[in-house]
């Protein structure tokens, strides 16, 4: 191979490096660089881990063309999912888990951290208020807690309904974690640290699937 042919093929490949940087970088649309650092915790009206998330192709198409939303077997959320699917054709009940899921941990532990600013914009204000109280017993108290999540054993909607054009779904979380609170002197009065226990929460979050605000809502918490 002469030495042209050579000098050809080197200018060949800058000239394809460049194009793909320049589609790489034109390519790119605004708002794809104004995603909040992960960890980040969005404000009402942003994105977060409990926006909406677009059904993704794998998930929507099954078989015949039948949605995922026609194959739930329980009848009463397979009809609440197509009511929230006529104003909010995005709606995915696996994307609503999966952002229910992170939601979950973060608030749990921002409570138990007694971080207020992290849980505010995702609890509806009577429970925000009512967080918020219990965190500031704790604190007058002087207790710490140290609790910690262990696993997620289970997530999933048990519930569902819509209440004057909202949508409520109800999530069951079945928990393993480690329960432990400490007075002021760091001594255990609740729990022990080498112990693993069982939870069963049931969050209802709320949401106008005709808003633009792409957020669901804690509305609503309860311990079995």
């Amino acid at each position: 191979m002469n030495g042209g042919v050579v000098d050809l093929i080197i200018l060949a490949m800058i000239a394809g490096f460049i194009i793909l940087r320049l589609r790489s970088v034109l390519g790119r649309r605004p708002e794809d660089d104004q995603s909040p650092a992960p960890g980040q915790a969005s404000p009402r009206g942003q994105d977060g881990p409990l926006a909406r998330k677009p059904a993704s192709p794998d998930r929507e198409a099954r078989g015949d063309g039948e949605s995922v939303v026609d194959m739930e077997a329980d009848p009463k959320l397979r009809e609440v999912y197509r009511k929230i699917r006529r104003a909010d054709a995005s709606f995915d009940p696996a994307g609503f888990l999966s952002g229910a899921r992170e939601a979950y941990t973060m608030i749990l532990e921002a409570f138990w951290a007694g971080d207020k600013e992290t849980i505010k914009p995702f609890l509806s204000d009577k429970l925000f208020n009512s967080f918020a109280k219990a965190m500031d017993d704790r604190a007058e108290q002087g207790h710490r807690v140290e609790n910690k999540i262990v696993d997620l054993d289970k997530v999933d909607i048990a519930d569902a309904e819509m209440v004057d054009g909202r949508a409520r779904l109800t999530v069951r979380f079945v928990t393993s974690l480690v329960n432990l609170v400490r007075d002021e002197q760091g001594r255990v009065i609740e729990g022990d640290p080498t112990d693993t226990i069982e939870v069963t929460d049931r969050w209802t979050f709320e949401r106008d699937p005709k808003s633009a605000d792409p957020n669901w809502t804690l509305i609503a918490t309860r311990s079995e």
